[in-house]
């Protein structure tokens, strides 16, 4: 599959965001499993990070993990100088999305798929 680029972080076209790119290798469930984040570094050359997400063959990342990354950034902003609801908003939607992905996953251990791949 062709790589291609995904937008839905940046607010507005002049919002200063990195460029993600999504590789082009999806998993036999449908999802993507590997992305690069391309931003400007310190000397004006792009930088690439890679993010790799977990999978039966390889090492990686999982959603619940960007997710409680992303949380855990939301509570400090909300416990610092400057809380907004707009944090306040987003940390609830982080929270609903992490419920239903242990939801998620507590059914599939309940029926024996977690971690098990079928064609």
């Amino acid at each position: 599959m062709a790589t291609r680029e995904i937008t839905t972080h940046k607010a507005h076209e002049q919002d200063r965001q990195p460029v993600l790119t999504a590789l082009g290798h999806p998993t036999i469930a449908g999802a993507e499993q590997d992305y690069e984040i391309c931003y400007a570094g310190p000397d004006g050359k792009d930088v690439l990070v890679p993010i790799n997400f977990v999978s039966l063959e390889l090492p990686g990342i999982t959603n619940e993990a960007l997710l409680a990354i992303v949380k855990d950034r939301l509570e400090g902003f909300q416990a610092g100088k400057f809380p907004c609801q707009e944090n306040e908003d987003a940390l609830a939607g982080v929270n609903h999305a992490l419920k239903y992905l242990h939801k998620r996953t507590l059914d599939r251990i309940a029926r024996g798929v977690e971690s098990k791949a079928t064609a």
